[in-house]
């Protein structure tokens, strides 16, 4: 997978991820305070990865990248019970 690749695909998870809370929130199936706690969570790692380079993302840094919005995902499964 080509660093552009990854980037597309991190930025289709992104989208997922918020559109994930957003429907958890709109549905009242989290407390909004764990939903904050979640947004918080894909934010940071968001802003993480935009300052690392976005669709450039280094070779170096994507495992470590994806990993953390895997995690972010996983947040959001447990918190909707997925």
């Amino acid at each position: 997978m080509t660093q552009q690749h990854v980037g597309h695909r991190a930025n289709d998870e992104i989208a997922q991820l918020k559109d994930d809370i957003t429907f958890l929130t709109a549905r009242a199936e989290v407390a909004e305070e764990d939903a904050l706690d979640a947004w918080h969570t894909l934010v940071k790692v968001h802003a993480e990865f935009a300052k690392r380079g976005g669709d450039t993302l280094f070779k170096e840094n994507r495992t470590e990248y994806l990993a953390k919005l895997a995690a972010a995902g996983q947040r959001i499964a447990a918190l909707s019970g997925k």
